[in-house]
């Protein structure tokens, strides 16, 4: 059930957007790419997407949108 509230938290946060900030990934800021909800865990299609949990450092982990493309140079 946490897992699913991290991610229902991270896509309201996202405003429905890929949140990467790896700059090796051809982006300035922040990827932005639209996202489709009912994408999520495809790996092709119109803005295909999922989530990452980070654990960092024994703190509560959180949830990062991504874009397929983004995960993929992962």
């Amino acid at each position: 059930m946490i897992e699913n509230e991290l991610l229902a938290s991270a896509w309201m946060r996202s405003g429905g957007r890929c949140e990467c900030h790896t700059i090796s990934h051809g982006h300035d800021l922040r990827c932005n790419r639209q996202l489709v909800w009912p994408n999520r865990g495809r790996a092709v299609g119109r803005g295909a997407w999922d989530f990452r949990l980070h654990h960092e450092g024994g703190a509560e982990a959180h949830a990062e949108v991504l874009c397929i493309h983004c995960l993929e140079r992962e």
